[in-house]
């Protein structure tokens, strides 16, 4: 929309996800020295379309659900400059899809890879993937603060 494609809207969401992004990436990187996989439940395995279902559902209760569409989605549709529905909708669904090969992929190294890897090969993959979102971070709030910058010596 029109809204979007604003310079100061643009910047807003940047700073905005770059900073929700922050707080994600530092508390990970916080915990990374204490988290732990406890793969010891003794529950009865259940069906698939049932573990989909309550996927899907678990996905969209999640705050940070609503939070990244409301921020960083946002602000990534608007640096692309979507301009049609199609276009929303590809990027909506290339989005959606890669998250689906990520989390089945680390669903299965969680499913397979307790004998692979230890407590401590764990707690590092989470400090990179910390470090990751911190690095994406500051990419976030680099473009919202040029786009600020950028606009105000537009206005001068």
């Amino acid at each position: 929309s029109a809204t979007l494609r604003r310079p100061s809207v643009r910047a807003g969401m940047g700073l905005v996800g770059g900073l929700a992004l922050v707080w994600m990436g530092v508390d990970m990187l916080h915990s990374a020295g204490s988290v732990a996989l406890d793969l010891s439940s003794t529950q009865a395995v259940q069906p698939w379309w049932l573990l989909m279902f309550w996927g899907a559902a678990v996905c969209m209760a999640n705050p940070y659900f609503t939070g990244w569409w409301a921020t960083i989605g946002a602000g990534q549709m608007a640096h692309l400059q979507l301009r049609s529905k199609r276009q929303y909708l590809s990027f909506y669904f290339g989005h959606e899809l890669s998250d689906l090969v990520w989390y089945a992929l680390v669903g299965i190294v969680v499913a397979t890879g307790k004998e692979l890897f230890g407590a401590q090969v764990y707690q590092a993959l989470v400090a990179i993937c910390g470090s990751a979102l911190v690095a994406l971070a500051a990419w976030f709030l680099y473009s919202g603060l040029q786009l600020m910058w950028f606009r105000g010596s537009r206005n001068s």
